[in-house]
């Protein structure tokens, strides 16, 4: 005749219970712990058995019992879905002591979504209106095998939105906008990010003002020129010019001389390469073979960042 019915205790000064009671999904191991009481000298196995939120069975644990007291789950448990768990205790019972077995949900342990980082970059975070693309980067870190889109939306300064762009997410990483927009308007954009969530993530979004853009007008350079020189006898030195730009953004692009003659036909012309604020001059001239007035003409081409600028014809005779 069995002489002992030992009690399972799942909580109190001898059972710890489930270690721990809340976690995030994918993350660390579910484990159990009790306390084997009132039993008489128990011998036998104790398993601990782990049923996910759907009631499958996703763990089972034996260790062998040596008497009354405190047991634990050897290895535990990493979840993959979030949910709220269930740990059933089993005492197998020997020749002095009648099995035992906690019932079903008196040891729930809850499992959340992960909760994953979202940092986010605009590139560039300043441009020259109808210049170059502005584009956005999107960092996800720390999420369980995120999947769902990742959405980027680009606001004017005016409060429109003038770009949304949308890109699969397949796991933590970089993800960027695929075409980016070019700013049609003088003044500050704002890029935010919006991660969708999925199953096991929480949804994850930056605020707008996170990430500001300054769009600024392009540059109207000043031109001044100087032909060098003005006065010269047919037939005899050189004609050469020198234009000065100044004022321009990191000014690129070309600058073209073209010489005009008596008759109002070009009679030379030459280009230089621009490569910032600066002169820059004719470098090879012309030797006039008619006497009369001759008129240089300059031209700065513009680029991404500067306005095209000129030399009206009679500024320089």
């Amino acid at each position: 005749m069995l002489s002992a019915t030992p009690s399972i205790v799942t909580s109190g000064t001898l059972g710890t219970g489930p270690a721990p009671e809340t976690e995030v999904v994918g993350s660390g191991a579910l484990k159990d712990n009790c306390a084997l009481e009132g039993g008489d000298n128990p011998t036998g196995t104790i398993a601990f058995t782990l049923y996910s939120p759907s009631d499958t069975v996703v763990d089972s644990e034996s260790v062998t019992c040596d008497g009354n007291g405190d047991y634990s789950s050897p290895n535990g448990y990493v979840p993959t879905a979030p949910g709220t768990y269930q740990w059933q205790i089993s005492y197998s019972g020997d020749a002095n002591n009648n099995p035992v077995t906690t019932p079903l949900g008196s040891v729930p342990v809850t499992v959340s979504k992960a909760q994953p980082g979202l940092t986010t970059a605009a590139t560039p975070s300043t441009e020259v209106v109808g210049s170059g693309t502005l584009k956005d980067i999107a960092t996800l870190s720390g999420g369980f095998n995120p999947t769902g889109t990742m959405t980027f939306s680009l606001e004017s300064p005016s409060g429109t939105i003038v770009d949304t762009e949308t890109v699969t997410v397949t796991g933590d990483g970089d993800y960027s906008t695929p075409d980016g927009v070019v700013p049609t308007a003088v003044g500050t954009y704002q890029w935010s990010a919006d991660y969708s969530g999925d199953a096991n993530n929480y949804f994850q979004y930056t605020a707008t003002g996170e990430e500001p853009v300054v769009v600024s007008p392009k540059a109207q350079p000043g031109l001044t020129t100087a032909a060098t020189p003005s006065t010269e006898v047919v037939g005899s030195g050189t004609l050469k010019d020198i234009a000065t730009l100044s004022g321009g953004n990191n000014p690129t692009g070309t600058m073209t001389f073209s010489l005009e003659s008596p008759s109002g036909t070009i009679v030379d012309t030459e280009t230089v390469t621009v490569t910032g604020d600066g002169d820059y001059s004719t470098p090879d001239g012309y030797v006039p073979t008619a006497p009369g007035t001759y008129q240089w003409v300059d031209s700065y081409s513009g680029d991404a960042n500067n306005y095209f600028q000129y030399s009206p014809s009679g500024s320089e005779p």
